[in-house]
């Protein structure tokens, strides 16, 4: 009878704790290292301060935001209440200030990924950018 017990308990435990989403903020690592020039075709829409693309790079892709003339950020699209979910990514929203997972439904601030609502309890990851006038170099 004790050891029905301990395996009924196991199995209950077990069960339970694999139902949970994962909330740790951990994204898979995904090497990023990418260089752009400022007459790159492809910023042509990052001209103009608030603007914003998505490049396919790191774990789901990126978003590069020009928060102001020299300053630029990018955030992983994974979304780090469950960044191993089969959604896309995360999306700029109409307001152009919003980012939201389709999944979960968290939202982060564009200007520095904090979250705006949950259930994400960690902001998104952020890569370093470094911006000279000329080059745009994005890196972990």
């Amino acid at each position: 009878m004790r050891l029905k017990n301990i395996i009924l308990i196991s199995t209950l435990i077990f069960l339970i704790s694999g139902c949970r989403k994962k909330d740790n903020g951990i994204v898979p690592y995904a090497y990023v290292n990418v260089v752009f020039y400022a007459n790159d075709p492809q910023l042509v829409q990052l001209n103009a301060v608030g603007n914003y693309i998505y490049y396919p790079a790191g774990y789901k892709g990126i978003i590069i935001y020009r928060r102001s003339i020299n300053e630029f950020v990018a955030y992983e699209r994974a979304c780090t209440y469950d960044a191993e979910s089969s959604c896309e990514g995360v999306t700029v929203m109409n307001d152009n200030f919003t980012l939201r997972d389709s999944c979960c439904g968290s939202k982060f601030m564009i200007y520095d990924g904090s979250i705006s609502q949950g259930p994400a309890t960690h902001a998104l990851v952020q890569y370093a950018t470094f911006y000279d006038g000329t080059i745009l170099r994005i890196t972990n």
